[in-house]
């Protein structure tokens, strides 16, 4: 027994073949469009993670820039020499005298010549050949 496409047989198959189609393509539509829901939450908690990152490294560039303003603040501050002066004199030191001033050559490695020329200088007790 052979089915002729006009019978009500065919119709059925081929039906049945093209719904089983349309659902193959829905189907596949669905799994498409997830995956590019997906693609896309998982893009955008990535730009949120790294938009957060780059606000802590933010405050964390404020801080450390302050930090150094006050540290140069602090090296000025100490570099200033009439404020050297003053805390020297606090502390009971005095400007040396020209008679307390001595002068001494310090020998590289390998120069004896300069230890030589210091050994003649009074004042230079304390320096051996």
């Amino acid at each position: 027994m052979t089915v002729q496409r006009g019978t009500p047989g065919a119709r059925r198959r081929g039906s049945r073949s093209r719904n089983a189609r349309s659902r193959a393509l829905l189907v596949l539509a669905c799994a498409v469009l997830f995956a590019g829901m997906f693609m896309q939450v998982t893009m955008l908690a990535r730009v949120s993670s790294q938009s957060k990152r780059a606000s802590v490294l933010e405050g964390e560039i404020e801080e450390l820039s302050a930090n150094a303003e006050n540290l140069e603040l602090s090296i000025n501050q100490f570099h200033n020499l009439e404020s050297i002066a003053v805390r020297a004199r606090q502390l009971g030191m005095e400007q040396p005298s020209e008679s307390q001033i001595r002068v001494v050559n310090v020998a590289r490695s390998g120069d004896s010549g300069a230890s030589a020329q210091a050994a003649g200088i009074a004042g230079t007790e304390g320096i051996q050949n």
